[in-house]
């Protein structure tokens, strides 16, 4: 990949610095992080971080422990590498006052209370005077448009998840249990070469299928029940996520309805999807299809949201959400209706955002 790419990214974050007059910036968000670096290594607890970034106008340092030092050396050899050793707060402290930074920004929904606290206890013992401010979407906002390198990725991503579908539901038995076929999603998609999951598999039937984001249980599957699976990958960092709603021996007369409904809805929510719409305009018009069959209350989610390094990112689309859609945002298209105890339906695309419509990339 053209490393070209990070460093234009890096330009808008050091063009909102000089705007908000503050000296760098820390981004400790994995998906930020790899959105503006490149980096791939993920953390894996909210108090373990495989690295961080500090962005001021002239310089830009990548921040990680020795563990990561060598793929560090090999990835992001174009930031000027610190690895914080025995004490880390100490060293990232050390690291920011070598830079005499005075007014620093963090991303105030990724750094810890603890960690703040800890910080600012480490100036102080150092005689250090420096204004710790929030900040809070300053790269979640650039990342709601997607560039056409994130585009290829994310269609890539799409293709493979059709895939993995398409074998999947060879194996959608009676007898089969849940938790075997979400056994199966890792399996496939390991073996077609995928990254990592978007997040963990949603395999539920019969009243289990009422729970939007139901865990997989060793419930077996039955005749004429929804079986609901949602599932996604990461291609090149990049998420999909698709749902679909499966009937072994075909759905019981309610629930064929029902699916008809959600198909309809999600349907002419797509036909009005284009850059210009607001984000509750278009939930709102697959609301009223299921609202106008009787189903309303049984719909109790937004109709979708964001995708891109991250399975859930801005904007939302919810019935609260105003955002004025824009060309290049890729958005799920994810109506459900759900009766508490007997089953749900949802059906769900990935759709980019065009000028005069939208493309749909993960429908055969």
């Amino acid at each position: 990949m053209d490393r070209s790419i990070f460093w234009k990214r890096i330009a808008a974050v050091r063009s909102f610095l000089s705007k908000e007059g503050i000296d760098a910036v820390w981004i400790k968000g994995p998906e930020n992080r790899r959105y503006l670096s490149g980096f791939k290594a993920q953390d894996t607890l909210i108090t373990e971080s495989a690295g961080s970034l500090l962005i001021g106008k002239d310089f830009a340092v990548f921040l990680t422990d020795p563990r990561y030092e060598l793929e560090a050396k090999e990835s992001v050899s174009d930031f000027e590498l610190r690895i914080l050793k025995n004490d880390q707060l100490k060293d990232f402290c050390k690291t920011v006052m070598e830079l005499e930074i005075k007014r620093l920004g963090f991303e105030k929904e990724y750094v810890t209370y603890g960690t703040y606290a800890g910080i600012k206890e480490k100036f102080k013992e150092a005689g250090y005077e420096i204004e710790l401010i929030p900040i809070s979407g300053i790269v979640e906002e650039m990342r709601k448009i997607k560039d056409d390198y994130e585009i290829e990725a994310m269609k890539r991503s799409a293709k493979m998840i059709l895939q993995i579908m398409d074998e999947l539901k060879d194996h959608i038995k009676v007898g089969i249990t849940e938790k075997e076929l979400c056994f199966k999603v890792y399996e496939l998609a390991f073996r077609y070469g995928a990254e990592d999951l978007s997040f963990p598999p949603i395999v539920a039937s019969g009243p289990n299928s009422a729970l939007p984001h139901a865990l997989p249980t060793s419930k077996r599957i039955e005749k004429h029940e929804p079986i609901v699976i949602d599932i996604g990958v990461k291609v090149d960092g990049y998420c999909s996520d698709i749902t679909r709603t499966f009937f072994v021996a075909g759905a019981d007369p309610e629930f064929k309805k029902i699916y008809s409904i959600v198909e309809d809805a999600q349907k002419k929510a797509i036909e009005k999807a284009k850059a210009g719409i607001k984000a509750k305009d278009l939930d709102k018009i697959a609301r009223s299809v299921i609202e106008e069959a009787g189903y309303g209350k049984y719909f109790n989610h937004g109709l979708g949201h964001g995708v891109g390094l991250s399975v859930h990112e801005a904007p939302r689309i919810s019935k609260t959400d105003s955002t004025i859609l824009k060309p290049n945002m890729v958005v799920t298209i994810e109506p459900g209706v759900y009766l508490p105890n007997k089953g749900g339906v949802r059906l769900e695309e990935m759709i980019i955002i065009k000028e005069d419509g939208s493309e749909i990339i993960t429908k055969r």
